[in-house]
């Protein structure tokens, strides 16, 4: 089954209820203190987040300035 296929299923931790959470952060790109936005979660397999480093899980966020996403790590709160 494709995911356009897949039913709606409202969740209780969806993006669509914490997507309205901001922070105040310094922007890597643009290099302004701006607000952020949250977009969701970036998620990858364990054997890729082992190989890269990372974790399997990385929050993403918006800068309202410039429009660049970019991870909860690059951020400098």
């Amino acid at each position: 089954m494709t995911q356009a296929a897949l039913p709606f299923l409202p969740l209780k931790n969806s993006v669509r209820r914490v997507e309205s959470r901001e922070l105040f952060a310094h922007c890597p790109s643009c290099q302004k203190k701006s607000w952020f936005k949250y977009r969701g979660l970036q998620r990858w397999s364990e054997t890729v987040a082992m190989a890269c480093g990372l974790p399997t899980t990385m929050p993403l966020w918006t800068c309202e300035t410039c429009h660049t996403t970019v991870s909860e790590s690059s951020l400098r709160i």
